[in-house]
């Protein structure tokens, strides 16, 4: 009877150690997906100097080698807009979502120059309270990615001081 006592005492206390262990560590991942088609209405500018695709159209990628994280697996989807700039780079801005049965990845819009890039993506539903962080490297067609999934907020963005030396 007294050995009953105690097993359950035990299991009480590791239940509230178990909810007070507090964040998860980070994990890391990688993974690749191509430049898949695109669709809805792209325009394209001719400005002095440089091309401008701008407009309201996404490109559905397609999985290349899966995340070695399966909360990134889903439907991927890309809203691209650049400058070509002739005889210089290609500056980027976009977003990536991913959505699954579990929930949704939400991209930050970020800028990019040419082939590199970080993006920055917020979990939803299951995953809310997550943010996914990779550094994005375009090869070709294919978005190479390495990163991390990390529990919490990020850095918040620094204000310029007020007088600056």
């Amino acid at each position: 009877m007294l050995a009953a006592g105690l097993l359950a005492t035990s299991a009480i206390e590791a239940t509230a150690q178990d909810e007070t262990t507090g964040p998860t560590a980070p994990v890391e991942f990688s993974g690749k997906i191509s430049f898949g088609p695109c669709s809805g209405a792209e325009t394209v500018e001719g400005v002095p100097g440089k091309v401008v695709y701008r407009g309201e159209h996404y490109c559905n990628p397609g999985v290349v080698e899966p995340f070695s994280d399966p909360r990134l697996e889903g439907t991927y989807y890309v809203w691209p807009y650049h400058d070509a700039h002739l005889g210089g780079p290609e500056i980027w801005a976009s977003a990536f979502t991913i959505t699954n049965d579990e929930g949704a990845w939400r991209g930050i819009p970020a800028i990019s120059i040419s082939d590199t890039g970080t993006e920055i993506l917020v979990g939803e539903g299951a995953y809310d309270g997550l943010t996914a962080i990779a550094e994005v490297t375009l090869n070709g067609t294919i978005w190479d990615w390495h990163g991390w999934i990390i529990e919490g907020d990020l850095p918040p963005l620094p204000e310029e001081p007020a007088a600056i030396p």
